[in-house]
């Protein structure tokens, strides 16, 4: 990936917004939370590489694993439904049996 500095001056990609140029007009682009991002990276068990050029930018994109493994699982929610559709019937029976029992005259 190649940036030049016309992303950030209102000549590129963010200079259709609010009249504005770029996305951050106004404030410095550069500006990041790194502690957040660190504690993030740590978090989920990642690593935070942090890239001033790209000389930097390529050493930490070099660092990345070469491949990704995706999992998909499959998680059956029908036994959750059919209990609670259950405890909603028997719910309802027992209120449409107490509502309509037989009461007792009072004098």
């Amino acid at each position: 990936m190649v940036c030049d500095n016309t992303q950030f001056d209102g000549g590129g990609w963010g200079s259709g917004f609010g009249g504005r140029g770029g996305f951050d007009r106004g404030r410095n682009p550069r500006t990041i939370d790194e502690p957040a991002l660190k504690q993030i990276a740590q978090t989920t068990g990642g690593s935070y590489h942090r890239a001033e050029n790209a000389d930097q930018l390529q050493n930490a994109l070099d660092a990345l694993p070469g491949n990704f493994t995706v999992i998909h699982q499959r998680v059956d929610t029908a036994a959750a439904f059919a209990a609670g559709g259950a405890i909603f019937i028997t719910a309802a029976l027992s209120l449409s049996l107490w509502w309509n029992r037989p009461r007792t005259p009072t004098r």
